[in-house]
């Protein structure tokens, strides 16, 4: 069961195709990005699925940091 908040398969669907010149940009957590900005003052180690996804061409990460 999809949650609220999550996108439905149709809109999902609707969005267009992301590129180099036109990637899909996310929003990452300073400290999920590789600042050492947690709580801890380091930056969480290696995130092996964020690293995959923040490396693909066609996605550009949007890093914050949430204490800030």
């Amino acid at each position: 069961m999809p949650l609220p908040h999550h996108p439905s398969p149709e809109r999902i669907a609707s969005w267009p195709a992301f590129t180099e010149a036109a990637p899909m940009r996310v929003l990452v957590s300073g400290c999920v990005f590789g600042w050492a900005c947690g709580v801890d003052g380091t930056g969480y180690g290696d995130l092996p699925l964020a690293t995959w996804l923040l490396r693909r061409p066609n996605v550009r990460a949007v890093p914050f940091c949430p204490e800030d």
